[in-house]
C-alpha cells in the first residue's frame, strides 16, 4: 500500500502539523510526526533516541517511545531494550497507557507531552 498524502491523513483525523510533534516535546524527547508503521497503519510517535537504526556505543541499553494511532482513544509509553545477543531492540514492557475521551489528535498529544514528562528516562 503506498504512503497517504497530506489531505488522506487528515481525512482520517490527523492534523497539522503532520511532520514534526504538534505539542512541545520535553527535553531528552524526539520526533512527534506521524509516521507510516507498516500495512496501512499511520501512528505519531516520539522516542528518547533520535535516530532510528542500530545502537551507538554511547547510547543507554533502554529506550522509551510514546505512540497513538487513528483510533485517538488513548496514549502508551513503551520500554524498549537492546538484546546483544541478537543486536535489536526488543520491546520490554508497555509502561503507561493512558485513555482520552476526546479523541482528537491534539487531545492524544497533549496527553502524550504530559506522559513524557513525567517519564523517568535514562
Amino acid at each position: 500500500m503506498s504512503l497517504l498524502s497530506k489531505d488522506e491523513l487528515k481525512e482520517q483525523g490527523w492534523e497539522e502539523p503532520l511532520d514534526e510533534s504538534p505539542a512541545d516535546n520535553p527535553d531528552g524527547w524526539y520526533w512527534g510526526s506521524v509516521s507510516h508503521t507498516g500495512g496501512g497503519i499511520f501512528c505519531r510517535i516520539w522516542s528518547t533516541r533520535e535516530s532510528v537504526g542500530d545502537r551507538g556505543d554511547d547510547e543507554p541499553d533502554t529506550y522509551f517511545e510514546v505512540i497513538y494511532g487513528t483510533e485517538f482513544d488513548g496514549v502508551g509509553v513503551n520500554r524498549y531494550e537492546y538484546n546483544d545477543t541478537h543486536n535489536e531492540w526488543q520491546l520490554e514492557e508497555t509502561t503507561t497507557t493512558k485513555l482520552h475521551d476526546e479523541r482528537t489528535d491534539s487531545a492524544c498529544a497533549n496527553l502524550a507531552a504530559e506522559l513524557m514528562e513525567q517519564q523517568d528516562t535514562p
